[in-house]
């Protein structure tokens, strides 16, 4: 399951059938990106034979730290690379 959905989060409750919609014009290329891999990972696993099958697990992590590929341009996004 995808983090984002152009729902109110308080009024819908996300279940392993909500997906990020990609078609959006809130959804940028990182969200874009990352929906479309754990779907690609998810189709994956369910075409492997059952005696190939393994234990698939996705993690959206709350924080990504590491060095900026550009400038972010804001103060925060740089100090923290």
């Amino acid at each position: 399951m995808a983090i984002w959905k152009p729902t109110d989060p308080e009024q819908f409750k996300f279940t392993t059938d909500d997906w990020t919609d990609t078609t959006s014009k809130r959804c940028g290329a990182y969200e874009k990106s990352k929906t479309l891999a754990e779907r690609a990972a998810w189709d994956f696993h369910k075409k492997l034979p059952e005696n190939e099958k393994f234990e698939l697990v996705c993690i959206n992590p709350g924080l990504i730290l590491g060095p900026n590929l550009v400038k972010c341009n804001f103060s925060s996004g740089d100090i923290v690379s």
